[in-house]
């Protein structure tokens, strides 16, 4: 929803391109890579908890949030001297050695801990709605597209991100496309499951999951810098 490189002119953003069918105003709070915690922070997004709930707030039509990709890939990158608890990926003395599917490469200890995590400040999120009068406002959340890990970042130093961890992981290359769709897989899951949850228990609680793995996008050249 904010800007993907720079210069921010080279990549695309979500609110400028949507075509209307009448004049519509759009408060934008996303900051490049935002984990969904730094959304529930009072230190770190006081501006969007404020237009969310209190005193100041506003009745919003729509609340779109962009969450759990930067958490993703920030699990990914925790290096393999980290316990397995810490990380997402498993070393190569943790798998087998021919890996069987792609759960041999995601430590379980680290998934359990990353889903206990998601599933907190996602509530926690939900719950900063409900405090307020947007307590009925739509909250839209969304899947993220299969990524292609390749040695490419988004200018100024950073990135890139998947790709560096892969091999220093061990993971043979020819599973890295397999692994990386397998991990957007599960966070939709993770996600998919979370908005169950909360419509189980109320079901006018006005949470929807936008699939966007199916937008028909053309994966990148493997080798493209």
């Amino acid at each position: 929803f904010s800007i993907g490189a720079f210069p921010p002119a080279f990549t695309t953003n979500v609110p400028l391109q949507m075509v209307l069918s009448k004049s519509a105003v759009i408060v934008d709070c996303a900051r490049p890579g935002h984990v969904l915690q730094h959304m529930t922070s009072t230190s770190t997004d006081r501006m969007f908890l404020r237009q969310l709930a209190e005193r100041r707030s506003r009745r919003w039509t729509a609340i779109m949030v962009s969450g759990g990709g930067n958490d993703l890939i920030d699990a990914v990158g925790v290096p393999p001297t980290e316990p397995a608890n810490r990380r997402m990926l498993a070393t190569p003395g943790e798998r087998p050695a021919q890996a069987v599917g792609m759960d041999d490469y995601i430590s379980a200890a680290g998934w359990a801990v990353f889903v206990a995590h998601i599933s907190t400040v996602f509530n926690r999120l939900v719950a900063a709605r409900n405090k307020g009068q947007n307590r009925r406002t739509p909250m839209l959340f969304h899947t993220y597209a299969h990524l292609t890990p390749r040695p490419s970042g988004a200018g100024l130093g950073f990135g890139p991100w998947l790709q560096p961890w892969l091999q220093r992981f061990g993971v043979p290359e020819a599973h890295w496309a397999a692994l990386a769709a397998h991990l957007i897989d599960k966070l939709a899951a993770l996600l998919q499951s979370l908005v169950d949850q909360h419509v189980a228990a109320d079901p006018a609680c006005a949470l929807q999951l936008v699939d966007t793995r199916t937008a028909g996008l053309l994966a990148a050249d493997t080798q493209a810098a």
